[in-house]
């Protein structure tokens, strides 16, 4: 696996469920850092802030299998984009996903459509892929 391939923070986040899964008093957001340390040398990507928000938003609010709710992120739009991918994928359950379509669905109330998704699609993915998504609904 190299260690700069496209999708980095999804590695990451499945990474991180292992870090936790094995050390469950470590914090969600150190297990995050471990993880992107061990999937790149990029410190611009290891310090990255919309995917890892992502991930602690889908750990805070429980989809995240083996990690309890918690208080895990204080970014309230990149938890929103993340938990409102994990509803659509549940809502809608198929093998695979347009990440187009993903992202349209997690900004639909933006005043600018403009916005990217800043990897945030494929940490979701990665977990659900993963087999690692809980179904809350």
């Amino acid at each position: 696996m190299s260690r700069n391939s496209s999708n980095q923070y999804g590695r990451a986040a499945v990474l991180a469920v292992e870090i936790l899964t094995k050390h469950p008093a470590q914090h969600p957001k150190d297990a995050w850092s471990k993880a992107m340390k061990e999937v790149t040398d990029s410190k611009e990507s290891q310090i990255k802030s919309c995917p890892k928000s992502a991930f602690l938003g889908l750990c805070e609010e429980g989809f995240v299998k083996g990690i309890p709710k918690g208080k895990y992120t204080k970014s309230a739009k990149n938890k929103k984009y993340a938990v409102r991918i994990a509803e659509y994928i549940h809502i809608h359950p198929m093998d695979e996903y347009d990440k187009n379509e993903l992202w349209s669905y997690a900004i639909k109330d933006e005043v600018s459509s403009q916005k990217q998704d800043q990897q945030i699609v494929g940490v979701v993915l990665a977990i659900k892929n993963s087999g690692l998504l809980n179904n809350l609904k």
